[in-house]
């Protein structure tokens, strides 16, 4: 797995996909800041902005880094089928579970590394333009292992829709599509339902056992009041993101085993 994992990582440095995000990285967070000051400047929606906002969307799919990421990431791993990177692998000698877990691991590792500083620049920035006050650190560790965890869930599942489908504009139809339906079903609740106690308890407990919830939450109604995830429960969405996500890559190893790859 060491000389696969050498190999990937070689190629991703020097590869477009790295000099993609470096360029992402920078267009966007410079954007980031620039809207901010503006905000800052002409007053507006300032009362509900803070630095740990900015954090949170930063991890979201659906929105300009985060939704051309995952469109790079699923050309890169696409392109393994389309150039029979994946075949000769195997005519080589490595087995299935190897060439699935070191894609995986190269995927998450690439991954979570760019949301890190994407979300961290994002955060400094508007920390830096409306200040850091009543912002713990504490709070900022939380949520940052929230969102990572919930991260590699949503990539474990983009890797299985690649090796799956093993088509670029399938894989990112159906990643796009059913981000943007988690969106809309969640504006659909949070627009009809009467938000009291108890249904912000439900919805809390629902965002911890879908994992995938958490990342689009952001976009569609930044931190709604008793939705914050502290203490308990966000120990208990931590633990809950990194076990879905082990039943994902389960599912993904035991259907690799029967998939062609003439």
């Amino acid at each position: 797995m060491r000389n696969i994992l050498k190999a990937d990582f070689r190629k991703y440095f020097n590869g477009k996909l790295f000099i993609a995000t470096i360029i992402l990285l920078v267009v966007f967070t410079a954007l980031n800041a620039v809207i901010n000051y503006f905000l800052k400047l002409n007053n507006e929606y300032t009362y509900f902005i803070n630095p740990l906002t900015f954090l949170e969307q930063s991890f979201s799919p659906t929105q300009d880094f985060g939704i051309l990421y995952l469109i790079f990431m699923i050309v890169i791993l696409v392109s393994d089928f389309n150039h029979n990177t994946i075949r000769n692998k195997i005519i080589i000698g490595y087995d299935r579970n190897t060439i699935y877990l070191s894609t995986l691991i190269f995927t998450l590792t690439t991954t979570v590394i760019s949301f890190l500083v994407y979300s961290l620049l994002n955060f400094l920035f508007a920390g830096l333009i409306f200040g850091f006050k009543g912002i713990k650190a504490i709070k900022v560790v939380e949520t940052l292992l929230m969102y990572v965890c919930a991260l590699i869930f949503y990539y474990c599942l983009v890797q299985l829709m690649v090796f799956l489908t093993r088509s670029t504009i399938g894989s990112i139809g159906i990643m796009i599509g059913l981000s943007f339906l988690i969106i809309i079903i969640i504006s659909s609740v949070f627009t009809s339902a009467k938000l009291n106690d108890t249904t912000i308890k439900s919805l809390k407990y629902v965002i911890i056992f879908i994992p995938v919830l958490r990342l689009m939450i952001p976009t569609i109604g930044g931190r709604l009041p008793g939705l914050e995830f502290t203490g308990f429960n966000a120990v208990l969405s931590i633990f809950v993101s990194l076990v879905v996500s082990g039943i994902l890559v389960f599912v993904g190893l035991y259907l690799n085993k029967k998939l062609d790859y003439n």
